[in-house]
């Protein structure tokens, strides 16, 4: 019998890690967004002085926020030299480095518990779970990445006796400490694993020494959000709100944004490593040095639910539930199952927390994957709703751009701020628009009925790329109209038909969109000319449909019956068929 060199099971467990980084992969591949998003757009100045030869370099240490992204910085400005700063970049960058701390940790439980793969699956799960999908899709979020990856290797480093690898965990922690605030909680977390997994003093006196060095260096010049710090009596008296938070943003990877199902798990979070910290109390005799690995990241991931705890719950509980944050906390459940699966090969009660835990990480994957889908999804869709705001920011007064502009994070694309991606051709400036939208939704005027004889046609000029789909918005009188209607779209060069719909007037619904999706993407569309026929072929007066007509921004034509409708062109919307408006 032919032996083969791989266990078909291992391969299956390595395809299930796998699975994580590739499912990240297709996400930003389905829903990223070439745009600046919520606080990037604070970053434009720093990139327009990039592109434009300005003195930028005393910008790299500035603090925003509570955070001084350094290393982003950095990166930001390699990537606006080399491709005018494109955000896909970025996204793929966290990616590589979610692969990196996938790495660290693979490595950090071989050295605790053997190289069995099936034990590193719901690890791996965990650690690549959706419910990150902001940080995934956020291009910012990298500095996060940053220092979550910088934690798992700098704690798994200093268990390694070796001048090489402690050079690595001073670099690791350095550069988690200037990537964003977080970072900085590294320092300590390294002096425990020092002193829990030996070394010599000098070894001890370095880090501190070089901890000292980086805590002032980030320190230097800076005042926290607001001005001030949060109060200790402040937090005292309101501390069953920071207790309750604390919980929430523990079981936050978990929960599936579900406030009572993170609070439940941020508790077993807790309990479990309480237990944790119990039995390893109680075999302290077999402890090992790369028992302090997992215990320095557990340690890791509760210092930093706390510090965001004093910084965002007297913000409101909701806070603890958001996207962004997860991937730093991530460390205390990942911690957690690492030491329950060392604890499961001791006599006692370590098998059945294993397999506890292991369920409740199935099932919070499973349930943070549809919820996080579903974010991924919102968060793509108010992405291209700013995409298209900026791009046709022309056409907007102030007023408008403000009403318009999303109201989820508190920096917004001011329009001094588009200018300057523009006049840099940056961002998405560097490509053509990939969706056009309604302008001025509130400008709609009603046609006449669409009846044989009064059949409706819009010429305009494509603005996209890439031509997917074409949306209309119909009238229907409020009442259930009869008869069919038809639409084709044509290139009206070639007059060749690109795609055509016929469908009952009656499944129209009020002010819904009704698309026409072409059977083929149209590359190559910006510029070309397309024309829009809507006919009604069987439709009588008095229950037929009619479309909205809307101020002219595409250069073309509408008409009706063959007349002219001055100043006026269809509701039409190009590449749309994700929104979250009503379509037929």
């Amino acid at each position: 019998m032919l032996k083969l060199p791989f266990s078909l099971s291992d391969t299956a467990a390595s395809l299930l890690i796998a699975l994580s980084l590739v499912v990240h992969a297709a996400l930003i591949n389905a829903l990223g967004v070439n745009v600046p998003s919520s606080d990037e757009w604070a970053f434009v100045s720093f990139a327009a002085a990039v592109a434009g030869g300005g003195d930028w370099l005393p910008l790299v240490f500035a603090h925003h926020n509570e955070h001084r992204y350094v290393t982003l910085r950095l990166l930001l400005a390699a990537n606006v030299w080399l491709l005018g700063w494109d955000s896909f970049v970025m996204m793929y960058a966290s990616l590589a480095v979610a692969a990196f701390t996938l790495f660290g940790l693979w490595l950090m439980t071989r050295q605790l518990v053997g190289s069995c793969v099936w034990s590193f699956v719901p690890i791996a799960c965990l650690a690549g779970g959706l419910m990150q999908y902001q940080n995934m899709l956020w291009g910012l979020q990298l500095a996060f990445y940053f220092v979550t990856a910088c934690a798992v290797w700098t704690c798994l480093l200093l268990t390694y006796h070796s001048r090489r690898a402690f050079a690595g965990a001073c670099a690791c922690a350095a550069w988690g400490t200037f990537s964003a605030a977080g970072g900085v909680l590294i320092w300590p977390i390294g002096v425990v694993v020092l002193l829990g997994g030996g070394g010599g003093w000098r070894r001890k006196a370095l880090w501190l020494t070089l901890a000292v060095a980086a805590v002032a260096g980030y320190s230097w010049g800076y005042s926290p959000r607001g001005g001030k710090f949060v109060q200790l009596d402040y937090i005292l008296a309101d501390l069953g709100s920071y207790v309750h938070f604390g919980l929430m943003i523990l079981g936050a990877p978990l929960g599936a944004g579900s406030q009572a199902v993170a609070l439940a798990t941020g508790l077993g979070v807790v309990i479990g490593l309480v237990i944790c910290a119990a039995q390893l109390v109680r075999r302290r005799d077999q402890l090992s040095r790369a028992h302090w690995a997992p215990i320095g990241l557990a340690l890791f991931g509760l210092a930093i639910a706390g510090l965001i705890t004093i910084g965002r719950a007297h913000q409101g509980l909701y806070i603890a539930l958001e996207s962004r944050y997860v991937t730093l906390v991530l460390p205390a459940a990942v911690a957690l199952l690492i030491l329950l699966r060392w604890l499961c090969k001791q006599p006692g009660v370590g098998r059945s927390l294993y397999v506890s835990g292991c369920a409740l990480v199935a099932v919070g994957v499973v349930g943070g994957a549809v919820a996080g889908l579903d974010g991924a999804q919102a968060w793509a869709e108010m992405n291209r709703r700013t995409a298209f705001l900026v791009h046709t920011s022309v056409l907007w007064s102030d007023d408008e751009l403000d009403l318009n502009r999303p109201k989820l994070r508190h920096i917004s694309p001011l329009r001094h701020r588009i200018v300057a991606l523009e006049e840099h051709r940056l961002s998405l400036f560097r490509a053509p628009l990939d969706t056009w939208r309604l302008v001025r939704w509130q400008d709609g005027v009603a046609l006449g009925e669409v009846l044989p004889g009064r059949e409706v046609a819009q010429t305009f000029i494509c603005p996209v790329a890439t031509l997917r789909d074409v949306s209309v918005p119909f009238a229907t009188y409020q009442r259930r109209n009869a008869g069919t209607l038809s639409l084709r779209l044509f290139d009206e060069q070639s007059d060749a038909l690109l795609a055509a719909r016929t469908l009952a007037s009656a499944d129209v619904r009020d002010n819904a969109f009704v698309i026409v999706q072409l059977s083929e993407p149209l590359s190559g569309c910006e510029g070309r000319r397309l024309r829009l026929e809507i006919t009604a072929p069987d439709a009588v007066s008095g229950a037929a449909l009619t479309v909205w007509g809307f101020q002219a921004f595409l250069g073309g034509e509408l008409r009706q019956g063959g007349e002219l409708v001055p100043g006026r062109e269809l509701g039409i919307e190009l590449n749309t068929q994700v929104s979250v408006r009503r379509r037929v």
